[in-house]
């Protein structure tokens, strides 16, 4: 009778997990709505072929672009590039489709040297997260490896990954305009960026269960019966599940 109870109940509890773990794996998270945000007298967003931002989050980062007119890109024009020492900043804002655990950011750069189209200054960029659209408060600053080189036409796709996952339904991308490489040139500061998809990674962590196996006396314990094996069965399928890490790259 033990045996068939502790079967039932192992049995019963990897469904009821499993469960738990499929609905965490069907819930689609995604990027809603994507935003503009910067001083219009400093930067301007120029979203290619008469598009819109809903480009950045269409699934398509134009990775075989061949010109900075390609559908699918936009860029961000940066109207003091010829003031020295003059650095604008701007911001994408994401919205989610619902406040969520959020373990990083994606974004895919489109670089075009000859067009001085290039990357964040010092390829540095500032993640903030908001779960109300309004008060925004840090993660972190991200720094990559990148550049734009002379003669190529390229999308890199930058991954920011957070030290801990952030509860959000908003999150902020900040960058701003560094050094132009080009001497003896009127632009002494990048003219543009560009900007083809960015998204989120969604991740759920479950807590680790610790299942402690108790023991009795063998003075008044019943003989072994073999009912540890479906306590070993059933503290495998809770570790194993309980431990289950979900992660999205969502869009």
């Amino acid at each position: 009778m033990k045996k068939i109870f502790a079967l039932i109940f192992a049995v019963t509890l990897v469904f009821s997990l499993t469960g738990i773990f499929v609905a965490a794996e069907d819930t689609a998270i995604t990027v809603k709505t994507v935003t503009f945000d910067g001083d219009p007298a400093e930067v301007a967003a120029v979203p290619m072929a008469s598009q819109t931002l809903d480009v950045l989050i269409d699934g398509n980062n134009v990775s075989t672009a061949t010109g900075f007119s390609t559908s699918g890109i936009v860029l961000f024009q940066n109207k003091k590039c010829t003031e020295a020492g003059v650095y604008p900043e701007y911001s994408i804002v994401m919205e989610l489709n619902e406040a969520t655990d959020i373990g990083g950011v994606t974004l895919d750069f489109y670089k075009e040297y000859m067009s001085m189209i290039g990357l964040p200054k010092d390829n540095t960029i500032d993640v903030e997260y908001s779960t109300d659209g309004s008060a925004f408060f840090p993660v972190d600053s991200f720094t990559f490896v990148g550049e734009a080189v002379q003669g190529e036409i390229e999308v890199q796709t930058v991954e920011l990954a957070f030290d801990s996952a952030i509860t959000a339904k908003y999150i902020k991308v900040t960058m701003a305009y560094g050094d132009s490489p080009f001497t003896g040139d009127a632009k002494v500061v990048w003219e543009w960026q560009g900007l083809t998809e960015v998204g989120v990674v969604a991740g759920t962590i479950s807590d680790e269960s610790i299942v402690e196996e108790s023991t009795t006396d063998e003075s008044t314990s019943t003989p072994d019966t073999g009912d540890y094996g479906y306590v070993a069965f059933i503290a495998l399928a809770v570790v194993t599940l309980a431990g289950a890490i979900v992660v999205k790259r969502v869009r």
